[in-house]
């Protein structure tokens, strides 16, 4: 009996972490959280300089506790970054 309620009881724990593992991993809608600015310039012959801006519009306000950890550029393979 006690074999058959310890299996029950670690049956039990693994679907409640996969149930709250599941709730954690779900995205967070970013819509109307940040604002992206890109801009580039003409440095010379086939060179340019880009400048990226992103603010975070809800920062600061109550409710909002999202921050931007990161962001990624895609650069092509034929392109050769400098800095």
């Amino acid at each position: 009996m006690m074999k058959k309620a310890r299996k029950t009881l670690v049956v039990s724990l693994t679907m409640c972490l996969l149930w709250f593992g599941a709730a954690q991993a779900t995205p967070l809608p970013l819509t109307n959280e940040y604002q992206v600015a890109a801009s580039t310039t003409n440095i010379g012959p086939a060179t340019w300089q880009f400048t990226y801006q992103i603010t975070n519009i809800n920062q600061g306000v109550q409710g909002h506790p999202y921050g931007l950890d990161g962001f990624a550029i895609q650069v092509p393979d034929s392109a050769v970054v400098t800095a």
